[in-house]
């Protein structure tokens, strides 16, 4: 196997783990800002949010 090829899955790799892992970390935020833009404060059955902070909590 040439050095090239081996280079090619080594940046592969590294590539698919550095995604799947910013996606991990971003994806709860994600839900807590879509959350958050939905709720208007007319509905009385959903949660209220304070802060970023007591969402994630609530929703954890």
């Amino acid at each position: 196997m040439s050095s090239a090829s081996q280079w090619q899955w080594e940046t592969a790799t590294v590539g698919a783990v550095a995604g799947l892992s910013t996606v991990a970390a971003m994806h709860p935020l994600d839900v807590v800002r879509t959350r958050f833009q939905v709720h208007d404060g007319r509905v009385s059955n959903l949660p209220t949010y304070k802060n970023t902070a007591h969402a994630i909590f609530t929703i954890a």
